[in-house]
């Protein structure tokens, strides 16, 4: 290339604009939303994608990224944004040494094939690919190994010394011609700006001297839960459902027009009705019910009409407070939950229109809310099991992290986790249809 520097003023111009417009381009042409992936942001900040794959069968993937890579180091932390990722498979709090590394292969894992890292410059991004899901607790334990890599990475200094010569060794390896070149042309690609000198393996003098406390400040400023997004991608649907959102949902059944009478519900952020709200069914009886019910002091309110409360059948309701959601075979997500509600009206049941109803709950619900229970659970009265068959069926297929109802006061009760789903019989009124039942059941997610 000429040394003219003009015709190198003009060569940098060009090549600015064909970057930039390189990356409009890129900016501007999203890939659509995939309807099938949920996504969610925790308290924390953290955001979650889940998606459900098929393929390969008992398998999991699962990614922790990070907004953190080389361009947030200070010269004295050259290269320690890429030291780091190789210390999180050297100690955590809870995965002494090689303690991770060892879990993963004791489960057919192997470190490079499943387990693995990438540093760049504006990112680095944990790696578990291929994961076998060998027992139950294998996606927990993953999701653990995640959470230790973002918060809880010893970084001892002994363990540092050992891994000088290791990422010394990787830089050596790597510097070849196009290695070279590249590092040649940053300066016309970048100009002045600090990318035009990151690196992001670091330069072999800092690599061998940097001090412990350089790489453990680097971890304590960057890594935090809102520069994190975690993905995973599994084949087993209710493995999906397991992150905690730490959701507080207080579930009520059956008032049957004696809400006004309930005090002192218990702190939440959820309430649900799972219906019989009415005793006789007339549009005064519901909507003096909706009235208190939206006047609640809880982030949200969902709920759905059982038997009692036929004036709702075919009835579209209209000016309830946007935090209030009323479920007629619809459904509503809060804070990354979905939650998904069927109602019971007699004259459905009695057409057979309910099980359609019962087919079309979405596989991915995370709260199922109907006010009738599936058969065998919680629906027992006078030695008769008042649930429904295709119910029960349907909540096996999709497996929802909870099932709310009521409908059968005898029965009112929690039913600790089964395959998956934990189920929740919130009546109130015992069947005198007096506060026989006094405890309020709480649930959290």
């Amino acid at each position: 290339m000429s040394n003219n520097p003009l015709l190198m003023k003009l060569f940098r111009l060009l090549l600015t604009a064909v970057l930039l417009d390189c990356s409009m381009v890129s900016f501007a042409q999203h890939l659509p939303g995939e309807a099938s992936v949920r996504k969610g942001i925790l308290d924390n900040g953290l955001t979650y994608y889940i998606v459900h794959n098929e393929m390969p069968a008992q398998r999991a993937e699962f990614y922790l990224a990070t907004d953190v890579g080389a361009i947030q180091e200070t010269p004295q932390q050259d290269g320690l944004a890429h030291f780091l990722e190789h210390m999180c498979f050297n100690g955590t709090s809870n995965f002494p040494g090689k303690g991770i590394l060892n879990y993963l292969q004791s489960i057919g894992a192997s470190f490079g094939g499943n387990v693995n890292a990438s540093t760049g410059v504006e990112e680095t991004v944990y790696m578990l690919n291929n994961i076998p899901l060998v027992n139950p607790y294998v996606v927990d334990s993953c999701l653990l190994i995640l959470h230790y890599y973002s918060h809880f990475v010893n970084n001892a200094p002994e363990e540092i010394d050992k891994e000088r010569g290791v990422i010394l060794e990787e830089r050596r390896s790597q510097r070849d011609a196009a290695w070279r070149l590249n590092e040649q042309a940053k300066p016309f690609l970048y100009g002045e700006t600090k990318y035009a000198g990151c690196t992001v393996i670091g330069s072999e003098e800092n690599l061998k001297t940097f001090k412990p406390e350089s790489l453990t400040d680097f971890y304590t400023t960057w890594y935090r839960p809102g520069r994190h997004c975690r993905k995973m991608v599994t084949w087993w649907p209710i493995f999906a459902k397991r992150l905690s959102s730490n959701m507080r949902i207080v579930h009520i059944s059956d008032t049957h027009n004696m809400h006004r009478l309930l005090t002192g519900l218990p702190e939440g952020d959820v309430i649900v009705h799972s219906g019989d709200f009415t005793l006789t069914g007339t549009e005064g009886e519901a909507l003096d019910f909706m009235e208190w019910f939206c006047g609640l002091p809880y982030r949200h309110k969902v709920f759905i009409a059982g038997n009692h409360d036929f004036c709702l059948r075919g009835a579209r309701l209209e000016g309830l407070d946007e935090n209030c959601h009323y479920l007629c075979n619809s459904g509503v997500q809060i804070d990354g939950v979905k939650f998904y509600g069927v109602p019971m009206f007699f004259e459905d049941a009695a057409a057979r229109r309910s099980e359609n109803d019962f087919m079309n709950i979405p596989p991915d619900t995370d709260v199922l809310i109907t006010h009738q229970p599936p058969y065998d659970i919680l629906d027992l009265s006078d030695e008769i099991h008042y649930g429904d068959p295709f119910l029960r069926q349907r909540v096996m297929q999709v497996r929802p992290r909870l099932h709310l109802f009521g409908h059968i006061h005898k029965a009112a009760g929690v039913m600790e986790e089964w395959n998956g789903t934990v189920f929740s019989n919130g009546a109130v009124l015992g069947e005198a249809y007096d506060f026989a039942k006094s405890d309020i059941h709480v649930l959290t997610i």
